[in-house]
């Protein structure tokens, strides 16, 4: 705290908290932001594939999110399963790929961006499964699901909660702290500003004066 003014009527004291308060905003309003909206795009991705006839199949893509179901149904009958390869990102190991599946019908292929993978083998796994339910003539039905691993929502959780946190601290807590005591009304007031509005209490020196000795005759009992 910093003395402002000291007279023979009024000692004022403060304290300001301005730069702190704003770093914890910032931070929180970033982990708040970028972890809620994550957690609204993670998604449980299923396709499921039923045999029309022996050599027609119709196939639907369900992505459950948190605010909701969205289905996808293929009208044309599913011929091939392949990989699609991007690159991600670089760095000084090399190039970073994610791989996906491209389902292809009579006249067109559909990409299924959404369901991509770091994993290689796991791509590779999902298309044989889809391949071999389009040749085999017997099996009737296929499902294959993507969900992301529980670490993943357990750490954008986190986030949040630590974004909320920063985001109450700086809502609760004084932006600027007045303590104005008046010598000639032998009174102290004292201003709290906060992030939504300013809060003023005042006390009588008399009242200070009760509770600081109360306060020293428990402790010396102690």
């Amino acid at each position: 705290m910093k003395i402002v003014q000291n007279d023979e009527k009024i000692l004022k004291i403060q304290q300001t908290s301005f730069l702190p308060l704003l770093g914890f905003l910032f931070l929180g309003t970033i982990l708040t932001f970028v972890s809620a909206n994550a957690i609204l795009l993670l998604a449980k991705i299923s396709l499921n594939c039923q045999k029309v006839e022996s050599d027609r199949n119709q196939c639907q893509l369900t992505i459950n999110r948190l605010l909701g179901t969205e289905k996808r149904t293929f009208s044309e009958s599913i011929k091939k399963a392949e990989m699609d390869v991007k690159e991600r990102s670089y760095s000084t190991k090399g190039p970073d790929y994610s791989y996906g599946i491209v389902l292809i019908t009579e006249t067109k292929k559909i990409t299924l961006s959404r369901i991509d993978s770091f994993s290689r083998k796991e791509t590779v796994n999902s298309i044989n499964k889809i391949n071999a339910f389009i040749n085999n003539k017997n099996q009737k039905s296929l499902t294959i699901s993507r969900d992301n691993p529980i670490f993943v929502y357990a750490f954008l959780w986190l986030v949040l909660f630590f974004g909320i946190i920063f985001l109450l601290t700086v809502l609760l807590a004084d932006l600027k702290t007045t303590l104005l005591f008046k010598k000639s009304d032998r009174e102290l007031e004292i201003k709290r500003l906060k992030i939504y509005g300013y809060f003023t209490k005042k006390y009588s020196f008399s009242g200070i004066d009760c509770f600081l000795t109360e306060t020293k005759t428990k402790k010396s009992k102690v």
